[in-house]
């Protein structure tokens, strides 16, 4: 589950604790959210020209050589295509995160095929814009006093249905140190599974609905 680092680095740029508090876990009493987006690296316009059989693209700061406008940015991307007409059509393949190390866990950490238009921009020359599609992924923190008047924890994200292994976790916060553990497993049988854990410096809580 690396995306509960998103979380615990939302933490991490948080705020200072109470000295005075009973419980310093009700500092972190709330509803806390962090979104991130995963891109892949090239983006921008794709420029390709033809040198006699050469031909040539670059986007982004990356170039690359072929004997057909079909052109392979390495682990970053692809073009393929064909001139119709004076028009330069073909698509663009977005890579996998894997491919770009990506630690994306949304859907866009698979390859897409974008069709996209180069237009003439002088002799042999053409131009379009790339357009990637960018992982957005959203996990809602909730901490919470529980029956039994501890402070719990709860992870939710709904894109892929995930809360972390566990549907609650119990909180420690020793100093400005945060950690969520929860028992897993059959209980002849379980240990103490720990999420992770991070440091607070910033309060940055989040507004809207609690999730489900």
């Amino acid at each position: 589950m690396r995306w509960v680092w998103m979380v615990l680095v939302s933490l991490m740029l948080g705020f200072a604790p109470a000295a005075a508090q009973t419980d310093p876990a009700s500092e972190l009493e709330g509803l806390w959210v962090v979104e991130r987006t995963y891109a892949p690296a090239l983006r921008g316009d794709l420029v390709v020209t033809r040198h006699g059989d050469t031909w040539r693209a670059s986007i982004g700061g990356q170039s690359a050589e072929a004997a057909s406008p079909a052109f392979s940015f390495g682990n970053h991307g692809a073009f393929r295509g064909r001139v119709e007409r004076g028009v330069l059509r073909g698509v663009w393949i977005q890579p996998t995160s894997d491919a770009e190390e990506r630690d994306d866990p949304t859907a866009t950490s698979q390859s897409f095929a974008q069709p996209i238009v180069l237009t003439r921009d002088g002799a042999n020359r053409w131009r379009g814009p790339v357009t990637p599609l960018d992982g957005r992924f959203r996990v809602y923190l909730r901490v919470f006093r529980n029956e039994q008047g501890f402070f719990v924890a709860a992870f939710r994200n709904h894109e892929i249905n995930s809360n972390g292994r566990a549907s609650h976790f119990r909180i420690a916060v020793d100093s400005d140190a945060i950690t969520f553990s929860a028992p897993v497993g059959p209980p002849d049988g379980r240990h103490v599974y720990v999420l992770g854990h991070g440091r607070q410096r910033r309060r940055d809580r989040a507004r809207g609905d609690a999730p489900a």
